[in-house]
């Protein structure tokens, strides 16, 4: 007899999985809309690859810091690409690592940016 095991553990288990699932099914799906906005007013040429664009949607631009600029002064926000480690610690300058941090600007595309926010942002970069 195994009455004495208590299977609500597994069961708390299961359900929680099932949340995360579900949740993160909503969480793609949002993703999937905010990138259509931004793919459908970006131009090609700015935009990297999309395998790129799950965390945030990324785009390269020759003039992040004016962008950047024009962005926050529209009540939005925006991120820079990751700083180079290397001039952390070195200061040896790896031509990539530099390129891609003062080129490519991270776009929202989560619950915190909304479908109108993603449409003003795509015509700023887009004018920029």
């Amino acid at each position: 007899n195994q009455n004495w095991l208590d299977h609500r553990l597994e069961f708390k288990i299961k359900s929680y999985e099932n949340k995360i699932k579900n949740y993160l099914s909503k969480i793609n799906n949002y993703k999937k809309k905010i990138n259509k906005i931004y793919t459908s007013i970006i131009p090609n040429k700015m935009q990297l690859d999309s395998s790129y664009n799950n965390w945030r949607f990324n785009i390269r631009v020759k003039n992040t810091k004016k962008v950047l600029e024009e962005i926050f002064k529209n009540n939005l926000f925006a991120s820079r690409h990751y700083y180079p480690a290397n001039l952390l610690f070195n200061n040896q300058k790896l031509t990539n690592a530099n390129k891609s941090y003062n080129e490519v600007l991270n776009l929202f595309n989560d619950f915190r940016f909304n479908e109108q926010q993603a449409f003003k942002i795509s015509e700023i970069v887009k004018n920029s």
